[in-house]
């Protein structure tokens, strides 16, 4: 198992074109994490590019991260049952936003539109920027991803143009990891 390293390159893939600035709850991991992170865009979406690599590095202080078992999705339903599930003092709150925001999932409203602010305006509250995690869908799966919670810690190093024959690989592995893809709220247990 491979150990937690923060200073160093962090990776960001997206088919959406160059970023100058990145929003909270942006994930940034390994070199094959952001290629697999396009991957899996062309995969589920049929994007057709242009495929960007930004490299960052991040300035973040020991006490301002929290490190959280893969929590099965991107959604703030996902992160925040992560978040329930952690030794962070005073959970409950975490799983009353993830119970709020099932309900206005049900409800077919935008739940991310009112948990990911509620997620981010407790993590602020206790002062985390960001939350380290083995990514079990991209690149490595020994090999820790990060969820910047505070968008500041960002420093981009650079922006690379690439192109589909770069992620071939990533498109095949992607494909064989669709399983793990976006686990469905319905299958995360309850307290």
């Amino acid at each position: 198992m491979k150990n937690l390293v923060i200073n160093g390159n962090w990776y960001h893939g997206t088919p959406s074109g160059p970023i100058s600035k990145f929003r909270p709850f942006s994930h940034f991991g390994t070199i094959e994490a952001a290629k697999d992170s396009i991957g899996k865009h062309i995969h589920l979406n049929k994007t057709s590019g242009p495929y960007y690599m930004i490299k960052t590095t991040l300035s973040l202080n020991l006490q301002e991260y929290i490190t959280l078992e893969e929590w099965g999705g991107i959604t703030s339903i996902h992160l925040a049952y992560g978040l329930a599930n952690s030794s962070i003092p005073q959970i409950e709150i975490f799983e009353q936003i993830r119970s709020k925001a099932i309900t206005l999932k049900a409800e077919s409203k935008d739940f991310d539109q009112y948990g990911l602010p509620a997620l981010k305006a407790e993590l602020d509250n206790r002062k985390i920027k960001a939350i380290f995690y083995k990514n079990i869908v991209e690149g490595n799966p020994e090999d820790y991803s990060v969820c910047i919670i505070d968008e500041s810690i960002i420093n981009i190093i650079d922006t690379q143009l690439l192109e589909r024959v770069d992620l071939e690989e990533s498109i095949i592995r992607t494909e064989k990891l669709k399983k793990y893809l976006f686990l469905d709220v319905q299958q995360l247990p309850t307290h």
